[in-house]
């Protein structure tokens, strides 16, 4: 376990190189006087929430990034350190100091990702977990961008999950499956109509979606309809990308 620290002289604003420490084996109980600490990055460790709630001096973190067992990414530019911030990821860390150690990401991801204000942009990426993606119990309010290399969802369950991140704006996944009719119709369309309704978009705040289909057997006329699906309840998406996987 480590951790990785840049500081920044905030007189000169020059950035120093990055420095790496050993991440303490127990939750940090006393504050950390860090005025000049700009960027900070944890690798399997299981007390960084309870690192990062210590930091006293500083209100901004350019970016803090946070790497798990299960290959789980998470970070976060401009994360917000004031009064209410720190006691929420306090809270956190007494509550689940193990979980870095665990297949729980998924728990650790929905209190980061549902605290309001914590950052300025919140991005998770999924490289690789054996822990199926509950959308029904996913809690990521706050979360800008989401990357899942491997997720094994329908098309259905997309749209699913975009209408529970409200303010996503970039999505990328693979290994997509796209399900239609006998007539070649996509099944999803008929699940936009329900529940979801067709007066209303499944997001406001979405810009850019990028898939990679589970296999190379698709035709062009189901991506096309892959891309209407999206294009049609999504009026802020400006670039969609969609390929066959390689």
């Amino acid at each position: 376990m480590h951790m990785g620290i840049t500081y920044i002289d905030s007189q000169e604003g020059a950035q120093n190189e990055p420095q790496s420490i050993f991440a303490p084996t127990r939750p940090f109980t006393y504050n950390i006087v860090a005025p000049k600490l700009a960027y900070l990055s944890t690798y399997l460790c299981p007390h960084a929430l309870s690192f990062i709630s210590a930091i006293q001096g500083v209100e901004i973190l350019y970016t803090v990034e946070i790497f798990t067992t299960q290959r789980v990414h998470f970070r976060f530019d401009n994360l917000n350190l004031d009064c209410r911030a720190k006691g929420m990821l306090a809270k956190y860390a007494r509550e689940s100091a193990e979980r870095m150690e665990t297949v729980d990401w998924f728990k650790y991801a929905n209190d980061l990702f549902s605290i309001p204000g914590l950052a300025e942009q919140s991005k998770l990426i999924v490289s690789n977990s054996d822990q199926p993606l509950d959308i029904d119990k996913i809690n990521w309010t706050e979360l800008t961008e989401l990357e899942i290399v491997s997720s094994s969802l329908d098309i259905c369950n997309v749209i699913k999950l975009i209408a529970r991140l409200p303010n996503l704006v970039s999505l990328r996944l693979a290994g997509i499956k796209a399900e239609t009719l006998s007539n070649g119709t996509l099944v999803a369309f008929g699940y936009l109509a329900n529940p979801f309704p067709t007066d209303k978009p499944i997001s406001t705040r979405l810009r850019e979606i990028a898939l990679t289909l589970d296999n190379e057997k698709y035709t062009e006329s189901t991506k096309s309809q892959i891309a209407e699906c999206f294009y049609s309840r999504i009026p802020t998406l400006e670039v969609f990308k969609i390929s066959n996987f390689a």
